[in-house]
């Protein structure tokens, strides 16, 4: 769960479609039920909520589990025909001679015999019923109906325990689908369905932004013989492409970091951001703060200082949208007992539409007259600009004397990631890749990453 929390935080994902298949849509179920806010639909192909090693006790289903445990570390990835039929006839009983093939190479590549059985014994243990009457958000169940991985019966189990789930039974024996079969068609018809995308719109949209999204990648290449990640660098980790965004951010960084650090301790101070999701708001404030937790000396003389001043920010986030209002007001009072600088980020700060409580809990903490520095960024979502959810918010109950306390040189409207954006993304995740394994990626050319250490 966390790998795939810090995966879709470092893309600086708001809200997205997850899809989840065989095991990996245990979870996915986690995933969704976790943050309910951040995934708009999902999709589980092939998933159960319940491991073999869990459904099944008899005799016979352990003894069936140990020899396919034994099967796996002696012939996985081996290319040995006897273990290769073993395996397609499980996962893709109507594959061809070359599928088989490709299958066995997967194996081989993906990882190895003893990995394969870890793994393997993880996914025996799967148990997420508990997690099902909580998902709230769209959800397409899509199985096989000759399934011998995961049988078609926890297929539609699943669509029984989470409501208003759509399930579509697949006409096919095959685990893994194979691109000539009716049944992957099929599933291609009913997920683009489910997420709104028609056939003919899907292909006119993708050609062009195709043609579209090739232009700015030549571009871009052409203009820039080698990328300097520091160039684009916003704070931390977060960079973006466009130099108006970058300063605009900037401005927002230096003011957060300058409320934090004031020496008039009961001034408090107030911000409101607006982004489309997929921004990465959630992640420019969490950068924000380890950048503060964790600062980069520029002297040897500075380091004694900054040392003293390490881990003083304590970092509050709190979703309205995700949490129920006492949750909402013990996290809020839990920080009155904190003689730290509070760095409080309120998301999805337009959630909760037909509710009262989110403004009149969060308008004490707002005019709070607590001695150390405070700062409150407020970020949301809704309508088409900041204007518009600002009107917005300030027609629910208490919405206007939340506006009121944020002044308008504190209100910034954060544009959607460009082509380019996402290009630095991918950039700067690789340099942090590099750091993992002791190697800093200090810029990157065109021929691939310049490594330094």
């Amino acid at each position: 769960m966390e790998d795939l929390e810090a995966v879709v935080d470092s893309l600086g994902l708001e809200k997205f479609a997850l899809l989840g298949l065989s095991h990996g849509g245990a979870l996915s179920i986690a995933y969704a039920a976790r943050h309910p806010e951040r995934v708009s639909h999902l999709i589980l192909y092939g998933a159960s909520a319940l491991g073999r090693a869990k459904a099944r006790s008899s005799m016979r289903d352990l003894e069936e589990l140990n020899a396919m445990l034994t099967l796996t570390r002696v012939g996985w990835g081996t290319g040995n025909p006897a273990y290769e039929q073993l395996f397609t006839s499980i996962f893709m009983p109507d594959g061809k001679v070359e599928e088989r093939h490709w299958f066995t190479e997967l194996q081989k590549k993906s990882t190895s015999p003893e990995n394969a059985v870890r793994f393997i014994k993880e996914f025996l243990q799967i148990n997420v019923q508990d997690l099902l009457p909580r998902i709230t958000v769209p959800t397409l169940i899509l199985h096989s109906r000759g399934d011998l991985v995961l049988p078609f019966e926890d297929g539609r189990d699943l669509a029984t325990r989470i409501a208003d789930a759509h399930f579509v039974p697949l006409n096919s024996r095959n685990h893994i689908l194979m691109e000539d079969e009716e049944a992957w068609k099929e599933f291609l018809v009913e997920t683009r369905r489910f997420l709104g995308v028609s056939e003919l719109a899907r292909v006119d949209r993708e050609d062009d932004r195709s043609v579209a999204q090739a232009k700015e990648l030549v571009s871009l290449l052409e203009r820039t013989s080698e990328i300097e990640l520091s160039k684009y660098r916003v704070v931390g980790s977060y960079t973006r492409y466009d130099e108006k965004t970058r300063n605009v951010l900037k401005d927002l960084k230096q003011k957060i970091v300058a409320g934090l650090q004031s020496s008039n301790a009961s001034k408090h101070e107030n911000y409101l951001i607006w982004a489309r999701p997929g921004s990465g708001k959630t992640f420019f404030v969490k950068q924000v703060t380890e950048t503060l937790a964790h600062p980069k000396p520029k002297t040897e003389k500075m380091q004694g200082s900054l040392e003293r001043n390490r881990g003083n920010v304590e970092y509050v986030h709190l979703n309205l949208a995700e949490v129920e209002e006492s949750e909402a007001r013990s996290i809020l009072s839990a920080t009155e007992k904190s003689e730290r600088p509070n760095l409080f980020f309120i998301d999805e700060v337009d959630g909760k539409s037909g509710k009262s409580w989110p403004y009149e809990t969060l308008l004490p903490y707002l005019d709070s007259s607590k001695v150390t520095p405070r700062v409150f960024v407020l970020a949301g979502s809704s309508g088409d600009s900041l204007a518009e959810m600002k009107s917005l918010i300030a027609s629910r109950p208490k919405g206007a004397d939340l506006i009121s306390r944020i002044p308008d040189n504190n209100q910034y409207e954060i544009p959607s990631m460009s082509l380019e954006d996402k290009i630095l993304v991918t950039l700067a995740n690789l340099r942090l890749a590099g750091r993992d394994t002791g190697r800093d990626v200090a810029e990157v050319g065109k021929t691939g990453p310049v490594l330094r250490g």
